[in-house]
């Protein structure tokens, strides 16, 4: 992402590692990584039972996708 940021922006030289420590803070406390469901890297590492809330999440979602409405419906 920083990479793609940096090449497109045209971030200056000088600017670089400010803009590089504002990423990784950024992506690790503020965004939700999509693994992660709602939650931020740091939060699932500070959390380890966090871990099991999406392996519970995960199984619920295999379980529906593999649920048929032709099976269900009477």
């Amino acid at each position: 992402m920083m990479k793609t940021y940096y090449l497109k922006q045209g971030i200056p030289e000088d600017k670089f590692i400010e803009e590089l420590k504002f990423s990784i803070e950024d992506i690790n406390t503020r965004r939700p990584h999509y693994a992660h469901l709602i939650y931020t890297p740091d939060e699932v590492h500070q959390n380890p039972e966090l871990k099991f809330l999406e392996k519970v999440n995960q199984n619920r979602i295999a379980e529906n996708k593999s649920f048929s409405f032709e099976k269900g419906c009477t």
